[in-house]
């Protein structure tokens, strides 16, 4: 991926809160840092903070205003922030100034921040799945669509734009609970949701995902913060969430500050939860500049990781998801469930100034199984061998493959295949007919290559063939039966989605076969088609 591809993210944020009524006055308040030469890339915001609304099914919050003339106000060097409060935060006038901000923006390494506190709702269109909505000062409950901004129309805008530098906040919850109302249908259909809708997770390219709470829960505010919870860590964040000290805080260093403090001011009610595929740095800088390498960093984002703890040569550095800061050198980690203390994996790493380092790529891979099964075509290339022991055998293999074995690029497998075929060979003066059964044990060891959905295997393969033939002529039968080991080699290509898989199989293996008095080793080649299956892909 190029560079400008690693700085093209689109950081959703969401934020919760609970907020209660406070009024002020309605103004559109641009607030103009000093501006930097042309050449330097722009920082650009629309901040909006909506306490009042105009249809009364949306009951009235007190702290939306304050949270963002806050956030506002912590942006440091910026080039333009716009604030819309009270009568300006009508949907025409929003996204209009929306509009504006976005042109304003020419170049790749500009950044577009922009912050919504609002109430939260969900709307859904016919046959389709529910989708998030920002409620404007304007919207109504009952075609919210048209007359609120749904989360996906802002996500549209925003990938418009020819900065590749942009965070989207949505300082709302979608529960229908706190910062957020919904009618009685949609509250229906929202207890009958099984995760958040899928719309808002989709976004293209590198993507970073923060979640002030779970989907569902009920966001939190203080009267004693005077903000909701989250935005009142996210903005101490601003000023004390340097992680790893390189003079720049961005939206990731802000959000792991806050998601802890959250989760610990809550007493777990609130659990803020983050995704993200960031090549390189944050580069959403929301405060300060880098003016040194910065300290190493471990993270880990994953869904997955929730409720994991970390500890650094046996001392606990905090929970999971979320980035830990390190000194440069040696260090070893300790990965432990949260609520057991069971230590789950270590690794042992070296990191210089500067790294940002995936947990994933510290910790032993896990072994994933494969199973596969295929129909297989099996035929003697020796025509002795074909003429007096096996002729073409038809059959199936089954299999079961571990992947990875704690590298990237190594595959075992074990296979039982079974085959069976007819055909001829000479007697006294008559040719005989036959027919031939093969029971084939496999394992293989060797090198695979993933690319996309594609899978490249070149395994080395040993095992034991079992022949049972019987010949047959008029008023006879005889039979008998062989037992070999064999050697050989695979390769496999093949293409999978996220579980199952598709893939073309040759075989090449030799085997020692007794022909009268003579012994040699005669070569099989086997063609298979399998179809295979991971629930670890």
């Amino acid at each position: 991926m190029s560079s400008d591809r690693a700085l093209s993210l689109v950081l959703v944020v969401l934020l919760a809160g609970c907020a209660t009524i406070r009024e002020k006055g309605t103004r559109w308040v641009p607030e103009e840092a000093p501006r930097a030469s042309s050449s330097q890339p722009r920082k650009l915001a629309l901040v909006v903070g909506v306490n009042r609304f105009e249809d009364p099914r949306f009951t009235d919050l007190r702290f939306a205003e304050r949270d963002a003339e806050a956030f506002a106000a912590s942006l440091e060097g910026f080039s333009r922030v716009v604030l819309l409060t009270g009568e300006q935060t009508r949907r025409p006038v929003e996204l209009d100034a929306l509009s504006t901000l976005l042109n304003e923006a020419r170049a790749p390494e500009d950044t577009v921040v922009v912050y919504f506190s609002a109430h939260g709702s969900l709307a859904q269109r016919p046959g389709a799945g529910l989708e998030r909505v920002v409620v404007t000062r304007d919207a109504r409950m009952d075609v919210l669509l048209q007359t609120g901004l749904a989360v996906d129309e802002l996500k549209a805008l925003l990938e418009k734009s020819a900065a590749k530098r942009r965070l989207l906040v949505l300082a709302l919850c979608h529960s229908g609970k706190g910062k957020s109302q919904l009618s009685d249908p949609l509250a229906n259909a929202l207890r009958q949701q099984k995760g958040p809708p899928p719309s808002l997770e989709a976004v293209s390219e590198a993507t970073v995902v923060l979640t002030a709470c779970a989907f569902g829960e009920t966001a939190r505010e203080s009267d004693a913060l005077a903000h909701d919870v989250y935005t009142h860590f996210l903005l101490e964040g601003f000023r004390q969430g340097d992680l790893d000290q390189d003079g720049a805080i961005t939206a990731t260093e802000a959000h792991d500050y806050a998601r802890g403090r959250t989760y610990e001011f809550t007493e777990g009610q609130q659990r803020p939860t983050s995704e993200s595929e960031i090549l390189g740095v944050d580069p959403i800088v929301l405060r300060g500049a880098r003016a040194r390498s910065g300290r190493p960093v471990v993270f880990s984002h994953a869904r997955s990781a929730e409720g994991l703890r970390v500890l650094l040569e046996g001392r606990d550095k905090g929970a999971l998801p979320g980035s830990i800061a390190v000194e440069p050198g040696t260090h070893e980690f300790s990965v432990v469930d949260g609520s057991t203390s069971r230590v789950l994996a270590t690794a042992r790493r070296t990191f210089e100034d500067g790294e940002r380092v995936s947990l994933t790529e510290l910790l032993p891979r896990p072994v994933s199984v494969e199973v596969g099964a295929g129909v297989q075509v099996v035929a003697p290339l020796s025509g002795p061998f074909r003429q007096n022991v096996v002729p073409v055998l038809f059959g199936a293999a089954a299999r079961v493959m571990g992947r990875r074995l704690g590298l990237q690029w190594l595959a075992l497998e074990g296979e039982v295949g079974w085959g069976t075929g007819a055909g001829e060979t000479p007697g006294i003066g008559v040719s005989l007919r036959t027919r031939t059964h093969q029971l084939a044990l496999l394992a293989g060891l060797g090198p695979t290559v993933s690319l996309g959905g594609w899978r490249l295997d070149l395994l080395a393969t040993g095992g034991l063939s079992v022949f049972f033939r019987e010949v047959m002529s008029t008023g006879f039968v005889a039979s008998d039966g062989a037992a070999a080991p064999s050697v050989g080699g695979r390769l496999r290509v093949g293409w999978s989605t996220s579980w199952l898989g598709v893939a073309m199989t040759a075989d090449m293996r030799v085997l020692p076969v007794t022909v009268g008095a003579t012994s040699s080793w005669q070569p099989l080649l086997g063609v298979a088609v399998e179809v295979s299956w991971s629930p670890q892909r």
